[in-house]
């Protein structure tokens, strides 16, 4: 009998229950949070309700905004109290109270940087920006936004960078910075085609349509339109496609005014026919903006075809919707708050139910004190009862078993669509892995054949070399046998012998000292000496170059007070470096002057300048000269050398903590320096 009673009460409840089945999803929330069991589900909650009532009624979403953030405070829910934060201060945008707006979104900024949220942050700094950009606080704003962006870069968000690419290039737009707008649009649009944004390829396209405007280019502006265009058509968006047209057709009236006679007419009537379209859609789907754009200009299309009467007709009907407009404004706020009433009335009603369901208790309970008299009757009411819900049990089952079989395969879909999604993802990785591994292997590829060509020409620099100097030794060493000739002779031949046997001396240091260098055999060895005696030793050296040479003036130049110092260095790498630049300056010019600057800089580092006219060197083949086997060519001339110097100076100054200047204007000359960063200066 307890069971049958329990049974009845149920029906009873659920009969009540059916009369709110068809209520808002205002109401659908208010409901779950009145069966919610935690609080994290309550704050939830709040937070969706409050974000529901924002642009409806403020007055609910600031109060439901509220109690979310006293159920986070209260268990110290850090994100949740954040997002609330947030959530409030868009309320208070909405309805222009934008000093507490922008408190709200300082508390949420404050409560995200103590967690560091980036994402959050970055958020909490853009509305804030937004905040400001409505205040018409473009230069707060402006910097705002570039904050979000930055976190945003350092997160790689690219979707989330667009739009703040987006949001700079307005203020730069509205700041008449039409070039910094087409910058930032630009990489929105960028962004916008990687992630196949159509929408947001639409609005990159007319914002730069609209900087082009502005700009004067209008073949780029009507470009850009024209994408636009089409992008709204595929996508069959009416009001984008209206606002195009007329913003085409204000184009083209711009346009017209630089034209003449028939063009200038025929560019009219396009603006003309632009702006007819533009209305014809705003009036069929109640854009009314758009429609008192598209009739405004339509009126000055008119009046710059010299048509007044139409251009008077059509302003009318401009001045007719915009007070329209303006009604319509009205209306809304007496809507506002009819919404707000409505809102009161559904509490009371909610109220008036409750009391219902108290006094449908009672009744249950009164007829608990009849239920003996109709015992019978429950019984049979049991029964039937009892038939219904073997019959639901069994349709239960039966459904939770299709429900079940159901979910099996949706599972074993989802599994499958995951592997897919793996394997296209491995597959992507494996081609990009396969073009970066071949472009390596070509790259190596062709750095081996250059190194080949390099070694080819070397040895042969190295053959035709070795071989001068030997000719010369064994040529003269067969002269001084030649008893006809007198002391002098022999002297001058010895004196050629002795000069070979130098160069090929010299030229088998070189090599070893690069064959040193370049596996890292080569120890510095720092000692004490004048460094006047390098710098006499270094001249008598380059005279004796010169001397083949009389059309070319040496000159040093070397200050007063180093004349007289010691160092304590490399001698040996220091000679090898300065007498290096000297001989390729005596090798590479013909004529003019070869200058040998010695001083310090203010740091008191010292400086070696050579400095030639000669033949100079190709700005891009700079870098190129320190290389090993790299040699200077000129069509009218070839130069004798191994091409190793200079990569023995660049490894010899590498090592002893110096550093290389090099300077050159092709037929003029090359300046080269040489910058000791570690010297020891004695006195």
């Amino acid at each position: 009998m307890q069971k049958a009673f329990t049974i009845i009460s149920f029906i009873l409840l659920v009969l009540n229950y059916s009369i709110f089945a068809q209520k808002s999803r205002i109401d659908s929330i208010k409901r779950e949070i009145q069966k919610a069991n935690t609080n994290t589900i309550q704050i939830d909650l709040h937070t969706e309700l409050a974000k529901t009532y924002r642009r409806s009624n403020t007055d609910s979403a600031i109060i439901y905004a509220n109690k979310g953030i006293q159920l986070a405070q209260n268990i110290k829910d850090t994100i949740r109290l954040s997002l609330l934060y947030n959530q409030l201060g868009n309320i208070y945008k909405n309805r222009s109270d934008f000093e507490k707006a922008i408190q709200y979104h300082l508390q949420a900024l404050d409560l995200r940087k103590k967690i560091n949220h980036q994402k959050g942050i970055a958020q909490s700094l853009n509305n804030i920006g937004v905040t400001n950009f409505v205040q018409n606080n473009f230069d707060l704003a402006m910097d705002y936004y570039f904050q979000s962006l930055k976190i945003k870069e350092r997160l790689k968000d690219t979707l989330a960078m667009s739009y703040s690419y987006n949001n700079i290039a307005t203020v730069y737009n509205i700041q008449k910075k039409y070039n910094k707008a087409l910058e930032y649009f630009s990489k929105s649009l960028i962004i916008k085609k990687k992630y196949n944004d159509i929408s947001g390829q639409s609005f990159c396209y007319s914002n730069i349509a609209n900087s082009y405007r502005e700009l004067g280019e209008y073949s780029l502006a009507s470009q850009n339109y024209k994408k636009a265009l089409i992008i709204k058509q595929n996508i069959d968006d009416a009001y984008g496609i209206s606002k195009v047209l007329y913003n085409t057709g204000k184009l083209q009236l711009l346009i017209a005014e630089k034209q003449k006679g028939i063009l200038k007419n025929q560019t009219i009537n396009k603006a003309i026919a632009n702006f007819v379209e533009s209305n014809k859609l705003a009036k069929k789907y109640n854009f009314l903006n758009n429609q008192i754009a598209a009739i405004k200009h339509l009126s000055n299309a008119y009046e710059q075809k010299g048509e007044y009467k139409i251009a008077l007709i059509t302003l009318k009907k401009h001045i007719l919707l915009k007070d329209s407009l303006f009604n319509i404004e009205k209306l809304s706020d007496v809507r506002s708050l009819e919404i707000k009433y409505e809102a009161a009335q559904q509490n009371l009603e909610i109220e008036k139910l409750k009391r219902k369901d108290l006094k449908r208790t009672k009744e249950l309970e009164e007829l608990t004190i009849l239920k003996k008299r109709l015992t019978s009757l429950l019984i049979l009411f049991i029964t039937v009862i009892v038939i219904i819900i073997v019959y639901y049990q069994k349709i239960k089952k039966k459904n939770f078993t299709i429900n079940k079989q159901h979910k099996t395969i949706n599972n074993q879909y989802e599994e499958i669509k995951s592997q897919n999604e793996q394997l296209k993802i491995y597959h992507q990785d494996l081609e990009e892995k396969i073009k970066e591994r071949t472009h390596q292997l070509q790259l190596e590829k062709e750095r081996a054949e250059r190194a080949d060509n390099l070694k080819t020409s070397f040895l042969e620099n190295l053959s035709h070399e070795i071989r001068t100097p030997l000719n010369a030794i064994v040529g003269f060493s067969s002269l001084l046998g030649d008893s006809n000739n007198d002391n002098d002779t022999k002297k001058r031949h010895i004196k050629q012998i002795q000069t070979a046997s130098d160069s090929l001396l010299r030229m088998i240091e070189t090599i070893l000292q690069a064959s040193k260098i370049q596996v890292g055999e080569y120890e510095i060895d720092a000692s004490k000496f004048r460094l006047m005696e390098l710098v006499e030793t270094l001249i008598e050296q380059t005279n004796a170059l010169l001397a083949e040479k009389p059309t070319i003036h040496f000159v040093l130049t070397m200050d007063k007070e180093l004349r007289e110092i010691n160092l304590f260095f490399d001698k040996d790498a220091l000679h090898h470096i300065l007498l290096n630049f000297l001989e390729n300056a005596v090798k590479y010019t013909k004529t003019g002057l070869i200058e040998f600057i010695i001083t310090t800089n203010k740091e008191k580092q010292l400086l070696f300048f050579v400095n030639d006219t000669g033949i100079g060197i190709i700005e891009n083949q700079i870098q190129n000269i320190f290389e090993p086997f790299q040699k200077i060519e000129t069509k009218e001339e070839l130069f004798r050398g191994m091409g190793v110097g200079l990569a023995i100076s660049k490894g010899l100054a590498d090592l002893i903590k110096a550093k290389i200047i090099v300077k050159s204007e092709v037929n003029k000359g090359s300046s080269f320096c040489l910058k000791l960063e570690n010297t020891v200066l004695l006195v």
